[in-house]
């Protein structure tokens, strides 16, 4: 058998060294395509900022093949994207406000699973899977970092009053204990 392959891999070699005096033209490599970076905070997804640059996220895929997942990592500080030249230009403010505020980063520990992970969470494995691009349950392992829905949501600017205020919305106020609403009412007339 290596009687038959053995002469056809020494031809190729050396039609390889001359290509020339066989005729073949010298493959001549594409010339490198122009590139804007920019930097992007974590946990932003590439059709978010896709949509930012008018841009496809295929095309940002394409130029960021580091980055399967099609976001950028959880568990890192920003990262440095390529994009289409010119495409940098068109971040007019931050990125920041591309992150996504309803969901957190939980580190996998030793024994969970993504299922065990959304049982705990009350959410849908799919979910959860589909949140953090996961093809396989074997890709989440003890020290991957992923993202979870938020069970408590961020205090928005109302809430953050209330507690200024002692807990009491405007015009309300604290009814002691013992006290009955009827009380309070005349007291404050």
């Amino acid at each position: 058998e290596t009687t038959e392959y053995v002469p056809k891999v020494l031809a190729v070699a050396v039609v390889e060294k001359n290509h020339q005096v066989f005729g073949i033209d010298e493959p001549r490599p594409d010339p490198p395509r122009p590139f804007d970076t920019i930097s992007v905070p974590p946990a932003v997804t590439f059709e978010r900022l896709a949509t930012r640059l008018r841009i496809t996220a295929d095309d940002l895929a394409t130029w960021n093949p580091t980055y399967p997942r099609r976001r950028t990592p959880v568990d890192r500080g920003p990262v440095d994207l390529r994009v289409p030249a010119g495409a940098a230009a068109r971040v007019t403010k931050p990125l920041d406000d591309l992150r996504p505020d309803n969901v957190v980063p939980v580190q996998v520990q030793a024994g969970e699973t993504l299922v065990r992970i959304a049982k705990a969470r009350k959410i849908s494995a799919a979910r959860l899977r589909s949140l953090n691009a996961v093809g396989d349950d074997a890709e989440v392992t003890p020290g991957t970092t992923i993202l979870v829905p938020r069970t408590n949501p961020r205090p928005t600017q109302n809430s953050q009053n209330l507690i200024k205020d002692g807990g009491n919305p405007p015009g309300r106020q604290k009814i002691a204990s013992g006290s009955t609403a009827g009380k309070n009412s005349t007291k404050n007339r």
